[in-house]
């Protein structure tokens, strides 16, 4: 169970990671920041291939991450000492984490689960939420050591773009608990009904965590940004960060043990 979570985590995140230069199209940055970028990627990769070689051995999916590592370590080393980017190029790696997921998605599916389809989906849009903050605080801090050199408008782009997701995110969080079943005791009931069990107590401090709390907060990052006070900004894009990653991984493991797509 552990290693599907820690696989599921760095392959999602490893995949979406580097796409989300595209919130800054065409804009050059620090080369500090772009190392940073692509060492984040690079872990995130480097941690799932053991992983995925413990769980199948040498199987397709490990050499399909082997390959994707050196790609991304070519693409590191090409864009090493440089502050701009080919966002097409940068992008090209990512074609293997969404392949790689796309494989792995009917071994995370339990029994009585819905299609690994529907878990591919939830593992894509989902991993957009947690790089999306992280990308959005590590850009923010970038931007307070340009002392204002690029528009505020590109960080005010990572925001949107998070919120959009989490948006997305409460939406089908509120239908489910009103269409989804959960078992307690190998008895459907509700899953609003399930959140109050002990079994389910975990899945709801998640969706406050991941989901209410940084919706709560990007609004809150919103409007200093439109005063321009970007370190209070970014102060709260570190808070959220720590409260999404918690709520990841709880939405992660209640859909890998128990089939709950959210």
């Amino acid at each position: 169970m552990v290693l599907y979570l820690i696989l599921s985590s760095c392959i999602s995140f490893g995949a979406i990671y580097p796409l989300l230069c595209w919130t800054h199209y065409g804009v050059p940055v620090m080369t500090s920041f772009q190392r940073f970028n692509f060492c984040v990627a690079l872990f995130s990769i480097s941690v799932a291939l053991p992983c995925i070689v413990i769980i199948e051995g040498l199987s397709i999916s490990a050499g399909l991450t082997f390959a994707w590592l050196v790609v991304l370590l070519g693409l590191t080393a090409a864009y090493w000492n440089r502050e701009s980017i080919h966002e097409w190029i940068v992008s090209v790696p990512s074609i293997f984490g969404i392949l790689l997921l796309f494989r792995l998605a009917p071994n995370l599916v339990p029994d009585g689960a819905p299609s690994p389809l529907a878990f591919w989906t939830m593992f894509v849009v989902g991993g957009l939420i947690p790089t999306s903050a992280v990308y959005a605080t590590i850009f923010g801090h970038w931007f307070l050591e340009t002392k204002g050199r690029v528009p505020v408008l590109y960080l005010t782009n990572c925001v949107w773009l998070l919120g959009v997701v989490l948006g997305l995110r409460a939406a089908w969080d509120i239908v489910a608990l009103f269409t989804m079943e959960a078992r307690i005791f190998g008895e459907p009931v509700p899953l609003w009904s399930y959140l109050a069990h002990l079994d389910g107590i975990l899945l709801g401090a998640g969706i406050l965590a991941g989901t209410i709390l940084p919706l709560a907060l990007v609004v809150m990052v919103h409007k200093t940004l439109k005063i321009r006070s970007t370190t209070s900004a970014t102060g709260l894009l570190y808070s959220m960060v720590i409260a999404i990653l918690i709520g990841d991984m709880s939405y992660r493991y209640y859909a890998i043990a128990h089939g709950l797509v959210l």
